[in-house]
């Protein structure tokens, strides 16, 4: 597969040097090409317009900017432009009433807007129809395998999305941010996170140990596509679109469009490393069979071990806002020793594994420290845990360190702080937190440690944390998006929650979408695919964020380096922001020494 794609890149650079002429003489050519709107342009128009679009290329502009500028001159559509270009760069042809004539078939039409009395009304019956049955609006390449595969019709995208707005069929977009913006307070954590990657690395090139990559994600019996083409208009009597699904719905042409995701949900997770999906391979091949498939009651039951990492499992919560309050940290601990772990140590019986995840908070949570919505009363217990008798600490009034250094006892710790003779009070929950933070970070780090960390020590592993909020550095947020993609394409009307664990499973080892298309169990070159675009972006982040601009996430990394993958893993258990209002409070002291913790 890779090599296919290297020669097809190869091709397509061939093409476009030859196309990138040194200068244009646009005065000669204007004149022919401009005002052409309404008819087709020859084979011989094309080409200079392929030469003027990679003429404005080569000389910096973007694709869209050469499409606007040949609008600009030549007038006409930009998208026409845009079809025109990337069809040359597929096929080395400028002819692109030719387009069709190559797929083998015996009998077919290629459908333009300007010649569909004959055609309009299966169109319209198969938007009418999808709507019904699937409680959802459509994509183009729904309407596309439609027309295909039931009327033998080939249609290209850009004229389905005429076709689409010449009937009052509008896109329905609901458009996703992230909001990961780097500032400061976080240029320290993705600087710790490339170098570990970067270790990481050199350890898997160079040693017994492989990067194993996992998230989780959710699925809904309703998930479809957040963005589909809906009818959307007045109800007009004179609409003809409104007409006939008036008639088709025996008077009503109501139809309730359902939200992306609803109905019983199922978490899901796989692990993957650059060799595949972290699952045993049965010994047998076909295309359905290649790695062990547990039944979905024997995945459940997580305390029993298994020889995969695939997890699939019923939500039973009523809480569908946030998946995080379905997959719980005893489900996902038990998830990693019995399925992770022991997936790996099958598959790779002599290595050491890194497992790479992210910091949602049940990977984070440690035994040996309380949470951060612990009250001071379940504080107090870790403190009788470990022996710690007093605390010691320095106040601020108004940005002034006060008097001496205060010592409360144990029979103080219950006490409320009093600024009026502050010895004969107590510590605040903040303090007693941070001083028992930084007391076991300097006397007993281990304990700081997530319990997921202290168990791959156990079985002589590795865990990996990536930056938070920073999805395109995680090779897994690909494989949840490959599965969903088929989700998606799945969905239908009353899907049983059997049918959605199903069609998760197929997400992972292929499987047949309701047009008729295949969609492609992960394999070694889909997952070295996501490997290299998220290290790709770990490249631009070096450059751009952390301003080193002689190396790359492959040489980051050196054996004089202060942050190696084998560092303590401590997560300072506040934000940045509260860490700077409470070290203007107070300032730790742990054996006379003062302790800061911004």
């Amino acid at each position: 597969m890779s090599n296919k794609k290297g020669r097809g890149n190869s091709l397509q650079q061939n093409r476009l040097k030859r196309w990138k002429p040194d200068k244009v003489y646009f005065d000669d050519i204007i004149e022919k090409l401009k005002n052409q709107h309404g008819r087709e342009r020859s084979a011989e128009e094309n080409k200079l317009l392929i030469q003027s679009m990679a003429y404005f290329q080569k000389k910096g502009m973007s694709l869209n900017e050469a499409a606007n500028e040949c609008q600009n001159m030549f007038k006409g559509s930009n998208n026409t432009y845009l079809a025109l270009w990337n069809y040359f760069i597929k096929t080395g042809d400028v002819d692109i009433s030719q387009t069709h004539h190559k797929r083998g078939l015996e009998q077919h039409k290629m459908l333009e807007i300007w010649d569909m009395d004959d055609e309009i009304d299966c169109f319209l019956e198969f938007a009418f129809d999808y709507t019904v049955s699937n409680n959802t609006g459509f994509s183009i390449n729904d309407l596309i395998s439609f027309l295909y595969d039931e009327h033998g019709i080939i249609l290209d995208t850009y004229t389905a999305q005429c076709l689409l707005n010449e009937y009052g069929f509008h896109w329905s977009q609901q458009r996703v941010y992230y909001g990961n913006e780097f500032q400061k307070d976080r240029v320290s954590e993705l600087k710790r996170f490339l170098f570990q990657y970067s270790n990481s690395l050199r350890l898997e090139k160079d040693e017994n140990h492989v990067i194993v990559t996992s998230d989780e994600s959710w699925a809904n019996t309703g998930t479809s596509f957040d963005n589909s083409w809906l009818h959307i208009c007045d109800n007009n009597e004179d609409c003809y679109v409104c007409n006939k699904f008036v008639q088709w719905a025996n008077g009503d042409a109501t139809a309730s469009i359902a939200k992306s995701n609803v109905g019983k949900r199922c978490v899901f997770a796989h692990a993957m490393s650059r060799d595949g999906l972290l699952a045993e391979k049965l010994e047998y091949k076909d295309d359905t069979s290649l790695y062990t498939q547990p039944s979905f009651d024997e995945l459940v039951k997580l305390d029993t071990q298994l020889n995969t990492s695939e997890l699939i499992i019923e939500c039973i919560n009523d809480n569908y806002n946030d998946y995080h309050q379905q997959m719980d940290h005893g489900k996902y601990i038990l998830w990693f020793e019995n399925r992770l772990i022991k997936s790996f140590n099958k598959i790779y019986p002599n290595k050491t594994a890194i497992f790479f995840v992210d910091q949602c908070p049940f990977h984070m949570i440690s035994n040996g420290f309380p949470q951060t919505t612990c009250n001071k009363e379940q504080i107090i217990e870790f403190y009788n845990k470990y022996e710690i008798k007093n605390i010691t600490l320095k106040r601020y009034q108004d940005d002034c360190l006060l008097g001496p250094t205060l010592t409360f006892d144990s029979s103080k710790f219950n006490k409320y702080p009093k600024k009026k003779k502050p010895e004969t009070g107590g510590p605040s929950k903040d303090e007693l937190y941070m001083y028992l933070f930084l007391f076991l970070k300097k006397k007993m780090p281990s304990a700081l440690e997530p319990v997921i960390v202290q168990i791959a020590k156990k079985y002589g592993h590795k865990v990996l944390f990536s930056c938070p909020y920073n999805p395109n550095d995680m090779p897994s947020e690909y494989l949840n998006n490959h599965v969903k993609l088929l989700v998606k394409q799945r969905c239908k009307k009353n899907r049983t929650i059997s049918e959605l664990k199903t069609d998760i499973r197929d997400g992972f080892y292929g499987g047949m979408t309701r047009s008729r298309r295949i969609h492609k169990c992960v394999d070694t070159n889909m997952i070295n695919g996501w490997f290299s675009k998220c290290e790709t972006n770990m490249n631009r982040e070096i450059y751009d964020l952390l301003g080193i601009k002689d190396k790359n996430i492959q040489t980051l990394w050196q054996k004089n380096s202060e942050i190696n993958i084998t560092d303590p893993w401590i997560r300072v258990p506040k934000s940045e922001k509260t860490l700077k209002k409470l070290s203007k409070q107070f300032i730790i002291v742990i054996d006379n020494e003062n302790q800061f913790f911004v």
